[in-house]
């Protein structure tokens, strides 16, 4: 069995809680490392209230690894969750590359708080007119 596969076998047995730091350090371990500026997941399972257990653990976990989140409540009881790091987020919207390309998909004002603002206000326009996955996602991968 790959460790991935043993990874999510272990989580099925884990609190809802657990799950979510489980996730957060198995896929945005990128992000706690400082190599990467953010993560975007999608965090659902089945028959458990996902938002009401991120609202328990938030505050501990985002502060255990000096992070920030935005979210946005996803189809059920699930959680679209972006994890980053403030410093490197910030830098990455100063890289004009990534400006210009953002620029281009409708992000006029980059600073962070308009642009995590704009992520979500995109979101939730995608999600009311497609009742799917969000289109926003390979822009957050730019960052």
């Amino acid at each position: 069995m790959h460790t991935i596969e043993k990874l999510m076998s272990l989580i099925k047995t884990q609190s809802t809680e657990d799950f979510i730091e489980s996730m957060i350090v198995c896929f945005a371990a990128p992000v706690i490392r400082g190599i990467k500026c953010g993560k975007l997941l999608n965090l659902v399972r089945r028959g458990e209230d996902v938002v009401f257990a991120w609202e328990n653990v938030k505050d501990d976990l985002l502060a255990r690894f000096s992070l920030e989140a935005a979210c946005v409540p996803s189809r059920g009881s699930g959680l679209l969750l972006f994890i980053y790091d403030r410093v490197l987020l910030a830098r990455a919207l100063r890289v004009e590359e990534a400006r210009s390309i953002l620029r281009d998909l409708g992000y006029p004002n980059l600073h962070l708080k308009s642009s995590k603002t704009s992520l979500k206000l995109r979101e939730q326009r995608d999600k009311m007119l497609f009742e799917k996955t969000p289109s926003f996602t390979s822009e957050v991968r730019l960052l």
